[in-house]
C-alpha cells in the first residue's frame, strides 16, 4: 500500500468530506487493529460516508482506497510500536479527538465489552475523549475527584502506555483469530493443525471452532 500515490493531502480531503480528521481516524483504526477480532471495510466503511453521499462510484472507490491506505499504515505502526501513534499529551484537542476515534473503534469489537481488563483501560480513554462528564469522575474511594485537571493531565501522559497495554492484552486473541481464519481458508480436515499440536486439523482446532458455532 505504501507504493500507492496517496498523499497526506488526499487523506485529509477524504476525511474532511465525511466530517472526520486525522487524529480521530488514527485513533479509530488503532482500536480496530487492537481488538480481538478482524474487522474489514464492510464493518467500518459506512462511518466514512459523507452526509450528502458520494458524487459517484469513482469518488466512493477513491475514498475507500485512501481509507484502506490509512488503515494499513496504522496497522503497520501498531505492529511495530503502537504508542507512537498517540498525539502529544500537551495537545489536549488532538488527544480528545484521538481518544474519541479509539473508543468508536473499540465499540465495533463486540468481544471487547465482555473483557473487564480491556473495559477498564477503555474507560480511561473514554474519559479523555470527553464522553464522561467531569463531575462524574470519582477517586478510588468513590468520591468526586478533587483535582480533575491533574487527573486528566496525568492520563494524557499515560495514554501511550494504556494503548500499548491494550495492544499486548489482546495479542493472544488476535493471534487465535488469525489462526482460525487461516485454518478455515487453507487447511483441509486431514492436514496437520496449524497450531502446531501435531494432530490432524479435524482432531484439534477444527473441533474447537465447530464447538463455538
Amino acid at each position: 500500500m505504501d507504493s500507492l500515490p496517496i498523499t497526506p493531502e488526499q487523506v485529509d480531503s477524504v476525511l474532511s468530506r465525511c466530517g472526520k480528521n486525522g487524529d480521530w481516524a488514527t485513533g479509530f483504526f488503532a482500536a480496530l487493529h487492537t481488538g480481538p477480532g478482524v474487522l474489514g471495510p464492510a464493518d467500518w466503511a459506512s462511518l466514512f460516508t459523507p452526509e450528502e453521499g458520494f458524487v459517484d462510484n469513482r469518488e466512493a472507490t477513491t475514498s475507500l482506497v485512501t481509507l484502506l491506505y490509512l488503515y494499513n499504515r496504522v496497522g503497520a505502526v501498531m505492529t511495530d510500536n503502537p504508542a507512537v501513534l498517540c498525539p502529544s499529551p500537551q495537545d489536549t484537542v488532538a488527544v480528545e479527538e484521538w481518544c474519541s476515534g479509539y473508543i468508536d473503534g473499540a465499540r465495533l469489537h463486540a468481544a471487547w465489552r465482555h473483557d473487564p481488563v480491556a473495559m477498564q483501560a477503555a474507560t480511561v480513554i473514554a474519559i479523555l475523549a470527553g464522553e464522561v462528564p467531569r463531575e462524574e469522575l470519582l477517586d478510588a474511594d468513590e468520591k468526586p475527584l478533587q483535582d480533575v485537571e491533574e487527573w486528566l493531565d496525568r492520563h494524557r501522559i499515560e495514554l501511550r502506555e494504556h494503548v500499548k497495554n491494550l495492544w499486548i492484552h489482546f495479542a493472544p486473541a488476535r493471534k487465535k483469530t488469525a489462526l482460525e481464519a487461516r485454518a478455515k481458508k487453507q487447511t483441509g480436515r486431514n492436514d496437520p493443525c496449524p497450531c502446531g499440536s501435531g494432530k490432524k486439523y479435524k482432531k484439534c482446532c477444527l473441533e474447537a471452532v465447530a464447538g463455538r458455532r
